[in-house]
């Protein structure tokens, strides 16, 4: 049977082991986005800067302990992301282009570097070993989308068509990712979408069609 440890050897483990530093530190980020997400959704966005501000310094420990880790990345990227959604809701949309470039910047770096090639280019293969690389994917396509949005708000219609055109590459290659098709299919029509109205807006009748 096992032997339940006391309060005293709890206390006196090696919690400032790389490992178990870097779990808890991890666990702490998770409960943080989740929180984040929640305080977005409520419009508490000076709360939420609080809990993104916490989460980027977190995740900075997090890639200084397990530079091999993914984990930091994903989740400074997601709050990266979010930041420059409240921006844009504050109409400083050149200050969110700012943290949009913050986050697709590491997550391409990241997918590159774990696939060999750029996210944005067109895989030929169904991708394997999808775990974190279905997140990465998943959240580079949202800063993508959420950048391409701000830089339509700001006139800069070419820019956002060639943002969206990665997009739409990006989302083509989420859904050769194992459990990715949902994700991948639902960006690639938020992407139609907002292509239908950049065209739209600048009066491109072929391109709208």
């Amino acid at each position: 049977f096992f032997k339940q440890k006391t309060a005293y050897e709890i206390r006196n483990c090696d919690w400032s082991s790389d490992v178990c530093s870097s779990d808890l530190l991890s666990a702490k980020n998770d409960f943080n986005s989740m929180r984040m997400d929640n305080l977005f959704g409520l419009n508490k966005h000076e709360e939420a800067i609080q809990v993104i501000n916490d989460i980027e310094k977190t995740s900075l420990e997090l890639s200084k302990l397990d530079p091999d880790s993914d984990a930091g990345i994903i989740q400074g990227s997601r709050a990266n992301e979010l930041r420059g959604r409240i921006l844009v809701k504050e109409n400083k949309a050149e200050e969110a282009i700012h943290y949009y470039d913050k986050s697709i910047e590491n997550l391409t770096k990241c997918l590159k570097k774990k696939l060999g090639r750029d996210p944005s280019e067109p895989f030929p293969n169904e991708i394997t070993n999808p775990e974190n690389e279905l997140y990465m994917f998943v959240f580079l396509g949202s800063a993508l989308t959420e950048k391409s949005a701000a830089l339509a708000s700001m006139g800069k219609t070419s820019d956002a068509e060639k943002t969206l055109l990665n997009t739409l590459e990006v989302a083509k290659n989420t859904q050769k990712i194992k459990n990715g098709q949902r994700d991948g299919h639902q960006q690639e029509l938020t992407c139609y979408m907002y292509l239908h109205q950049l065209y739209q807006g600048s009066n491109d009748q072929v391109n709208a069609k």
